[in-house]
């Protein structure tokens, strides 16, 4: 349906940093969930490679102090696992005209149903590769944040929005926005590594059996949770309620 912004501007700034570094803006309302010590090492990596960076981050800092820091900056890492690539942070950034790096194992399953929309949304152990193309290629940059902007401006934009749900209320939903949810096969989410949801499934299937994920109704599902823990991963131990 969307996630309409409230800073949408008339004319997005200009950014032209000649010669100086990109700045980066990371702000996470969860670090852990975002997976910020993630992104800051890939950044510091990427800059012990020698390119040019000035890396921020704000932490449970006001709206505004962010928004200040969004107009001066030339792209936004928002998160490492996530299932959607332009969540609110992103969406933000985009009403200035500022493109967004987001990672998820969303990025190119098929079977997590979502709709394209305009981010470099790529796999997480894709994050260094594609910070450092994005570094090295100011025209994407640019081109992606345009894109980005005439999309929150227009499909996301508030009004757009609103006519969305009054349509749903009044039982005249568009047949693209309904989703059959026995469709949606993807096994991972928001705020997890693939080992980590490995360890959760493994620990519960070992302890209650399969009965135990809940998805009898889905098998496809199914056998995507259960080929996670083939083998069973040792990198990570999970407690079985940790994200659930």
């Amino acid at each position: 349906m969307g996630s309409p912004t409230r800073q949408i501007v008339q004319t997005p700034p200009v950014r032209d940093r000649a010669d100086g570094p990109i700045r980066i803006l990371h702000s996470p309302s969860n670090p852990d969930l975002k997976g910020s010590s993630v992104i800051a090492a890939a950044v510091e990596h990427v800059k012990a490679r020698g390119y040019a960076i000035e890396f921020s981050e704000i932490r449970g800092r006001p709206n505004r102090e962010v928004i200040e820091a969004l107009e001066d900056c030339d792209l936004v890492i928002d998160q490492i696992y996530s299932d959607q690539p332009l969540a609110s942070f992103a969406a933000e950034a985009a009403s200035l005209g500022v493109p967004a790096l987001v990672c998820g194992y969303a990025a190119d399953d098929p079977g997590a149903a979502l709709t394209r929309v305009p981010s470099f949304f790529v796999q997480p152990e894709q994050l260094e590769a594609t910070l450092v193309a994005l570094l090295e290629n100011d025209e994407a940059r640019i081109a992606m944040g345009a894109e980005a902007y005439a999309f929150v401006s227009d499909v996301w934009h508030p009004r757009s929005v609103a006519e969305r749900y009054l349509r749903l209320i009044n039982g005249q939903p568009d047949p693209d926005w309904l989703l059959d949810p026995r469709v949606v096969t993807y096994p991972l989410g928001c705020g997890l590594s693939r080992d980590a949801v490995a360890a959760i499934v493994s620990q519960l299937v070992a302890r209650y059996g399969r009965a135990a994920l809940g998805v009898d109704d889905k098998p496809e599902l199914e056998r995507r949770l259960l080929e996670l823990c083939e083998p069973v991963p040792t990198t990570e131990s999970v407690p079985v309620t940790a994200g659930l």
